[in-house]
């Protein structure tokens, strides 16, 4: 649901949108390790073994997030075979997730239904084989972030009472600064319901307080990448792991370059997705915004800040 503009207007930031993001991601306590794959193969060998022999099962979850429960006719390097549960109809070229969940960790590999077919098991039973096509898992396109970036971030307890309570939900602004500055700002914020006013108007405050207090006590850290959907941190915090809360401040400054803004501001919830050791005794963490950057501004200043500045990577 959209705010009124003139509801979250500040002295330096001249607000084109607004939105309301409510808190369901976060109050997911059910987090697990979650790695998207291009082919089982990546999985541990012995592991794998498990799902081969059918004696643990696969998940299939389609597009309207029903999840149904199969086995693993076999796999090669374009397709992977699976026993079509009862029920299961879709299209080809529908989209496919095939979950691979193991005691700790969660592997996703991205399908399409490329057809139907027969398998004839041990028993001389004939059992209906969906043949799914992998996809690329890394849709985004994510970009490596320069060396002068400004990332911060804080980690958030879970039991604050903004993530329990439902009359409290994410504010996010999206705006710029005066013509000299040239910042594109995306910025977040809690909102809290108080019900209806006298006159029928539903009010609203902000947690400005809060946020402040975040932002005066935030690590700095290193960005390998960013991409629409998140980004990746180098980290040497323990405490961290999938579902931890973030909030994150990213601010990318690219002068120099002849865009309509050069100054890239974000301050952003996100929440862990997945970690992964890497040298030096640090951890590389996958970061999921709570909602995508879709703005088309901000893809194209991406785009020029890639052009011309740095090489691109393909998530």
């Amino acid at each position: 649901m959209d705010l009124m503009e003139s509801e979250i207007n500040s002295e330096d930031m001249a607000v084109v949108k607004t939105e309301r993001i409510y808190f369901d991601i976060f109050t997911d306590n059910s987090f697990r390790n979650t790695t998207l794959i291009d082919s089982p193969e990546k999985i541990n060998k012995d592991i794998l073994s498990e799902f081969i022999s059918k004696s643990r099962p696969v998940n299939l979850i389609t597009l309207n997030k029903r999840k149904w429960t199969t086995t693993i006719s076999n796999f090669d390097n374009e397709f992977i075979h699976v026993i079509a549960p009862d029920g299961f109809e879709i299209f080809t070229g529908e989209l496919v997730i095939v979950e691979f969940r193991t005691n700790t960790d969660d592997f996703i590999i991205q399908t399409i239904q490329h057809k139907y077919g027969l398998h004839k098991s041990m028993k001389d039973t004939m059992s209906r084989v969906l043949s799914l096509k992998f996809l690329d898992p890394r849709m985004d396109k994510r970009y490596t972030a320069p060396a002068n970036s400004n990332i911060y971030y804080r980690k958030i307890d879970h039991d604050v009472c903004w993530l329990t309570d439902s009359k409290y939900f994410i504010v996010r602004k999206t705006g710029y600064k005066n013509e000299n500055n040239r910042s594109m700002i995306i910025k977040e914020t809690i909102g809290l319901n108080h019900g209806l006013n006298a006159e029928g108007v539903e009010d609203v405050s902000y947690l400005d307080k809060e946020i402040k207090e975040l932002e005066s006590s935030m690590l700095k850290t290193d960005m390998e990448n960013i991409s629409a959907g998140g980004c990746a941190i180098m980290v040497d915090n323990k405490d961290m792991k999938p579902g931890s809360l973030l909030f994150m401040s990213i601010i990318i400054d690219i002068k120099g370059i002849k865009y309509k803004f050069n100054t890239l501001e974000l301050f952003l919830f996100a929440i862990v997705r997945n970690v992964r050791p890497a040298e030096g005794g640090i951890c590389k963490y996958g970061i999921k915004f709570v909602k995508r950057l879709d703005n088309k501004s901000l893809h194209d200043f991406l785009e020029t800040w890639s052009a011309q500045l740095i090489p691109t990577l393909n998530l």
